[in-house]
């Protein structure tokens, strides 16, 4: 019987980059335990739980290990993935915060915390080419919030 795994590497690894979609990667720190914690409640990538060659060629790398208590990291392809803060704040993520390059929470503008002093550390995420904002406030008031990349703010 023929499988998969006699097909030659170069074809194994074509049909590997296939599998790769971009994701939207729900990622927190859960503050209530010490020392902190990194958690994300997806899944690990299927093409990952295949094989130590999958989880080689790099589809995906280990990433974030930088918050709570070092230990956890998150399967990330930072090129193509949505990582999602959801409502949660973003100073957190300011140690990680360059390695993002696409960026979605929830938030309200007018939400004094928010207005005053995270919408400021949302400027961290230098890289960010793709920011997704879940206006809880509705969109109009958004139009005075400053992005990365923003000159003179």
């Amino acid at each position: 019987m023929f499988t998969f795994n006699n097909l030659p590497f170069e074809i194994r690894a074509q049909i590997r980059k296939l599998t790769v979609e971009p994701r939207t990667v729900e990622v927190t720190i859960l503050w209530e335990e010490r020392p902190y914690r990194l958690a994300s409640t997806t899944p690990m990538p299927a093409a990952l739980k295949v094989c130590q060659e999958a989880r080689n060629m790099e589809l995906y790398k280990q990433v974030f290990s930088e918050l709570g208590d070092g230990l956890r990291y998150v399967w990330l392809n930072l090129d193509i993935d949505m990582v999602s803060i959801s409502n949660r704040v973003s100073f957190p993520f300011k140690p990680v915060a360059h390695m993002i390059k696409r960026l979605k929470f929830q938030r309200g503008n007018q939400e004094e915390c928010f207005y005053h002093f995270e919408s400021k550390e949302i400027r961290t995420f230098v890289n960010a080419e793709e920011i997704h904002v879940i206006c809880e406030d509705g969109y109009e008031n958004w139009g005075g919030a400053t992005w990365p990349g923003d000159e003179g703010h």
